[in-house]
């Protein structure tokens, strides 16, 4: 099952007002469907237990698309939860980290899931995560000799001991992480510099593109055609890709959320309709394509940056549309109250639907000119 719960879920009896824990590894997990889908096949997983005393408990999870957390849901027997469990992406627990080649690639572990480690994995997976965040300062650290040594420019220096503890400690136990310096620590270094990977560097990366280069998407897209160089393999650059992802894909989940009943053709419908959908019919179809055009380019192996521009400054467009109709949806609702209440109800929720979707499209907006601009070198 690639998608497992971690940690514990609390339960209230309806019955006696008890709380009852259930811990993760209690349930017993099977797959119960598989869909066929836009992004590939949709799968369902089904976890269950037999309580002594709240019964029968069921959780659902989805698997969309492939490798992925999708959604949740829980059968719990008309009790009350009071905290669920946490849901992940499956790691491998016998991966050989060390070996792993971009260290960059490392997966993130929960706390739950390091803890699950054997006490060697453990320090294996601290050695890996320390090298993907620091490097030895022969690498890139400029070095002067009458200025005392190297010239930790970007951040630093790091020291081994200090670094695992903040991030391990009180999660791996002390003598482990020793292990782990000392292993660190072999070759007689102990001060470090961040790597490509750290967020030092990856500040200083967007820092550095905020200082130069194109400021608009219409300047981006000159400078594409123009056959300006672009890299999307560096850390930065990947790093973007995975905030323009996650951003299309809450703007999607914005849109859907909204399930509007209906509406005009065209754009050039009212601003509030007799429902208070300030939305013309095929609106939001538009916008959710567009959306899903910018998260598939993520997906790809080679985005295509033109394409991105396209779809950005389109959602740029939705926005410039949506804005006034927010102003106006508010000057309405003024003019509703001592009318009708269901008038004004009406047209609070036309505002809630136009206020909910405009910060996903500032957000993919903005995830966007970050990648373009991460791109260009």
């Amino acid at each position: 099952m690639p998608i497992t719960p971690t940690g514990q879920a609390v339960i209230k009896s309806k019955d006696d007002g008890q709380s009852y824990v259930i811990k993760a590894n209690e349930l017993d997990w099977n797959q119960v469907s598989a869909d066929e889908r836009k992004m590939g096949t949709e799968i369902q997983y089904l976890g269950d237990i037999e309580h002594p005393e709240l019964g029968p408990l069921s959780w659902s999870a989805w698997e969309y698309p492939a490798g992925m957390f999708n959604d949740s849901d829980q059968d719990i027997n008309g009790h009350t939860l009071e905290t669920n469990f946490t849901f992940d992406p499956v790691f491998e627990p016998e991966e050989d980290w060390d070996s792993v080649e971009d260290h960059a690639d490392l997966p993130d572990l929960t706390d739950d899931q390091l803890q699950a480690l054997s006490p060697e994995k453990q320090q294996e997976y601290m050695i890996a995560w320390f090298h993907s965040q620091f490097w030895d300062p022969a690498q890139e650290t400029p070095y002067d000799g009458r200025e005392g040594g190297y010239q930790y420019v970007q951040g630093g220096p790091y020291e081994t001991r200090g670094e695992l503890e903040d991030k391990f400690g009180g999660i791996v136990k002390e003598e482990i992480i020793e292990s782990a310096v000392d292993e660190i620590e072999v070759d007689g270094t102990y001060e470090w510099a961040p790597s490509p990977a750290h967020p030092d560097q990856l500040r200083a990366a967007e820092e550095y593109y905020e200082s130069l280069g194109p400021q608009t998407f219409e300047e981006i897209n000159a400078a594409l055609k123009s056959g300006a160089n672009t890299a999307m393999d560096t850390p930065a650059a990947q790093f973007a890709a995975a905030e323009l992802k996650q951003s299309a894909e809450a703007l999607i989940a914005a849109i859907d959320a909204r399930q509007p009943e209906h509406g005009g053709m065209g754009h050039n419908g009212p601003a509030l309709d007799d429902e208070g959908n300030p939305l013309p019919d095929g609106f939001e179809d538009e916008m959710r394509e567009t959306a899903a055009a910018l998260s598939t380019q993520m997906e790809a192996a080679t985005p295509d940056p033109v394409a991105v521009v396209e779809a950005a400054t389109r959602l740029q467009r939705f926005r410039a549309w949506l804005i006034p109709k927010i102003d106006l949806a508010a000057d309405e609702f003024a003019k509703a109250i001592g009318k009708t209440a269901g008038t004004a109800t009406a047209i609070a929720a036309g505002t809630l639907i136009l206020t909910s979707i405009v910060p996903g499209l500032d957000t993919a907006i903005a995830a966007a000119f970050n990648w373009l601009r991460s791109i260009l070198l």
